[in-house]
């Protein structure tokens, strides 16, 4: 691994926007049951939506990648993903969770069903030996 490829790591970049989701949802927790300051959650929600964005742009211009192992790999855990985030999503309203808390805690999920299936996928397909 090039020195310049550990720092433009797309799994490493999705890591981090999901350490950023947590940290917006532990900060939203600290406030229970008052109200945290709207800036601070979402200052930390963009920065785990940017970090996500980089993890994106990394990966595709990403020149040599065992692209149909990263599918291979990607689809079934999106799909997991998704059945978990939904089942959470669920309890958020069903716990009459309501306003700006679950427009955060929504849009929290949303990155972090993004972001886990690439992890994996990327962390499966990079020790893949490409096809020549």
């Amino acid at each position: 691994m090039t020195s310049q490829e550990s720092k433009l790591n797309p799994g490493v970049w999705a890591v981090v926007s999901v350490v950023f989701v947590i940290a917006t949802v532990a900060t939203l927790a600290s406030y229970m049951p008052k109200s945290a300051p709207h800036w601070v959650e979402l200052t930390l929600l963009g920065l785990g939506a940017l970090s996500y964005l980089v993890a994106v742009v990394t990966l595709v211009s990403t020149r040599v990648f065992e692209w149909s192992t990263f599918l291979n790999v990607a689809k079934p855990a999106f799909v997991a993903v998704l059945a978990s985030t939904g089942v959470i999503e669920f309890a958020f309203l069903y716990d009459k969770t309501r306003g700006f808390t679950l427009v955060i805690l929504t849009l929290g999920l949303v990155i972090v069903a993004l972001a886990l299936p690439l992890i994996l996928a990327y962390s499966v397909a990079r020790h893949v030996p490409t096809r020549s």
